[in-house]
Parts: structure tokens; C-alpha cells; sequence
């Protein structure tokens, strides 16, 4: 393991949660190491993030989903008209149609459509899509949730198996380009993740600095350098932004009974974040300048003694 990589672990490790031992080191550094070991750790997040986010969407499993639904489609009966006007929806059907994907080596349900169903009924069919004479309705299965969206936002128009034959064939085209369109969008992850990141967490880690700073000066009547409170943030973010991360890739939820879960990214999250962020920044100043204080405290009375002792000689 080379000497740089040794570094940035040290770091990692020792700037995780602030302590005095560590942060008050922190203060005594060059502004600019501090920035690189921040440039670091978001370029080590955001290659994780990179890697979870092709191996979720591998070219694979898109592969197969896009035949999947292009072959399921192709089945799609010739005698089924589906009109949707002013926001209804209506079929010359006089029972469910029910769409099927072909994946994994399983039959999943992807769409039914039922026009006297209610939005709670996709949770007795256990599909992903369910269109019913007013609504499209989606279901989360994972937090056993669904949601609606009402037809009136959809223009007026008329479903036949020679629409969806034009469907199937932008979908094949579409598969054909797959490979260059992946490629290509990976590519641009790798440079769109990164600078994105960049931006917004430093935003934060400004924010976070002020609200640290004022709070110190203005509350506890303490004057710390910004340029000081804002280096200590380029560490103190350490253990934040590991869990943000981990909560964008892992996706917890949060259990509200016992058939109802919300996922944790749906809490304002981002407000959270900064409140944390805040409190790990001025946590790691406080620690930077603990140990500061107590060499001064101690070098007092040292002083003191003897001055005292000249006195008296």
C-alpha cells in the first residue's frame, strides 16, 4: 500500500467523528491539505456511487427488461382499443386486461388495466401499473405503498394494436442502440456525478461554516477564524456524507406500522443533512481548540509561579 494511500485512511479514520486529539492537529495544517482530503473523500464516494449505479442498471438487466417488455407488447390482443378522453379512461373490454413481462425466467405482472377497479386494488393484483377509468396508479411493493395520478393530465387518445406495433418497433430500435446509448451515459455519469457533488456539498459545508461561526461569536462569545471553522469542515463532513451516501444507495426505511414503510429519503432529508453537517462542524471546532485552551490554561499558573518566585528573591 503506497505512503498517499496510507495517508487518506489515517485521515478518513481519525476525522470520522472530532476529537481533540486529532482536530486540534487539523487547525495546524496547511488549508490546502485539508481541501485535498476533502477533494479525496468525494472522489472516493462518488466512485462507489458510480459502481452501485451501474451494477443496479447493469447493461444486462436493461437488456433483458427492454425484450421483455418489447415481446409482451407484441401480444398485445387485436381486438383491444383503449380510449382515454377528458381524463377517462374506457375499453371495449368487458373484463381486466393484464400485461405480462417474461423476466428472470418468471412471469411478472407489469400493467393491468381495469376500469371499475379503486387505486388499493393494484395491491390485490400485486402489479407494478395500474390504470383504472380515472386514474394511473403506481406501487412501491418494497414499502408496500402506491400512488395515483389522475388521466386528466394525459391528452386524448385512442390505443390499438397498430400503435402499439409502432411502439414495439421504437422499442427495438432503441434496444438496437442500447450498447452506444449505455456507454454513453456512463461517460457522462463519470463527469456529471463528480462536479455535481462538488458543487452541493460545498454549498453545504459554506452554510454549515456560517451557522458555526455565527453561533460561536455571537452566542457563546467565542472568535474563532472562519478560514480555521471552515477548514475543520472539509473533515468534520467525513462522517455525514458517509451517511448520506449510504442512505441514497442502501434506501432504509422507516417503519410506521405494521403494513406501512417510508423510506428515509423522503424525509426532508436534505434540511437534515445541513442540521447534522452543522452540529459535526462545530463539535470538530470545539475539539480543535479544547486542547489549545488547556495548553494555555496550564502555561498560565506556570507563569504565575514564577513571577511569584522572582518576587520573592
Amino acid at each position: 500500500m503506497s505512503r498517499k494511500v496510507k495517508t487518506f485512511f489515517h485521515v478518513f479514520l481519525r476525522s470520522l467523528f472530532p476529537h481533540s486529539g486529532y482536530y486540534s492537529k487539523v487547525i495546524k495544517v496547511p488549508f490546502s491539505f485539508s481541501f485535498k482530503y476533502f477533494l479525496m473523500i468525494l472522489f472516493v464516494f462518488n466512485a462507489c456511487f458510480v459502481l452501485y449505479l451501474v451494477a443496479k442498471y447493469n447493461p444486462a438487466k436493461i437488456n433483458s427488461i427492454i425484450s421483455a417488455t418489447s415481446s409482451s407488447l407484441s401480444n398485445y390482443p387485436d381486438y383491444l382499443t383503449i380510449s382515454l378522453k377528458k381524463g377517462r379512461l374506457i375499453t371495449n373490454n368487458n373484463h381486466p386486461y393484464f400485461l405480462w413481462l417474461d423476466y428472470q425466467d418468471k412471469k411478472n405482472l407489469f400493467l393491468v388495466i381495469d376500469e371499475s377497479a379503486n387505486p388499493k386494488k393494484i395491491q390485490l393484483y400485486k402489479s407494478s401499473f395500474l390504470l383504472t377509468a380515472q386514474e394511473l396508479v403506481i406501487n412501491d411493493t418494497r414499502t408496500n405503498t402506491y400512488s395515483s395520478f389522475p388521466l386528466t393530465y394525459v391528452d386524448d387518445q385512442k390505443i390499438t394494436k397498430e400503435k402499439i406495433n409502432q411502439l414495439v418497433q421504437i422499442i427495438d430500435r432503441f434496444h438496437s442502440l442500447f450498447p452506444l446509448l449505455f456507454i454513453s451515459g456512463f461517460l457522462l455519469l463519470v463527469v456529471f456525478v463528480p462536479f455535481s457533488s462538488l458543487i452541493v456539498t460545498f454549498i453545504y459545508l459554506f452554510f454549515s461554516s456560517v451557522i458555526v461561526f455565527l453561533v460561536f461569536k455571537f452566542f457563546l462569545q467565542k472568535h474563532f477564524h472562519f478560514r480555521k471553522i471552515f477548514q475543520v469542515s472539509f473533515h468534520a463532513i467525513t462522517f455525514p456524507l458517509l451517511l448520506d451516501y449510504a442512505v441514497i444507495m442502501i434506501n432504509p426505511t422507516i417503519r410506521i406500522n405494521s403494513a406501512l414503510f417510508l423510506p428515509l429519503r423522503q424525509v426532508p432529508f436534505p434540511m437534515l443533512f445541513l442540521i447534522i453537517l452543522a452540529v459535526f462542524v462545530a463539535v470538530g471546532v470545539y475539539e480543535a481548540h479544547t486542547k489549545e485552551h488547556e495548553e494555555k490554561t496550564h502555561h498560565v499558573p506556570a507563569a504565575s509561579t514564577r513571577l511569584h518566585h522572582r518576587k520573592k528573591h
